[in-house]
């Protein structure tokens, strides 16, 4: 992945977190739990969706599980119908199946 790119997003991420007043823990890099959910998402990019197991999901970004990576941009849409979101986001790991996304 650009790393480029991947500053991009920490830097974005860590500003929201501020502005937010979120301070990380010394237990979690993150700054928040992700709770552990199962919902069905769609990686939503150009008029295409490609279907997507949202596994844990936190207020700064989630953890998804695709079938395949091929041809996933690193910046999309999760849409989670059922509860009628949609966030914008960018990818901040890429393993295997699974893909560590972070909130715009």
């Amino acid at each position: 992945m650009d790393t480029g790119f991947r500053a991009i997003c920490t830097r974005r991420g860590k500003a929201r977190r501020e502005r937010e007043g979120a301070m990380p823990s010394l237990d979690e890099k993150r700054g928040t739990q992700r709770q552990q959910i199962l919902k069905a998402g769609t990686i939503s990019f150009d008029g295409s969706g490609i279907d997507c197991l949202v596994r844990k999901m936190s207020s700064y970004g989630a953890n998804l599980e695709v079938e395949s990576q091929i041809g996933i941009p690193n910046s999309f849409d999760l849409v989670i119908d059922t509860e009628h979101s949609n966030y914008h986001c960018c990818v901040v790991w890429r393993k295997a199946r699974r893909i560590g996304i972070a909130f715009d």
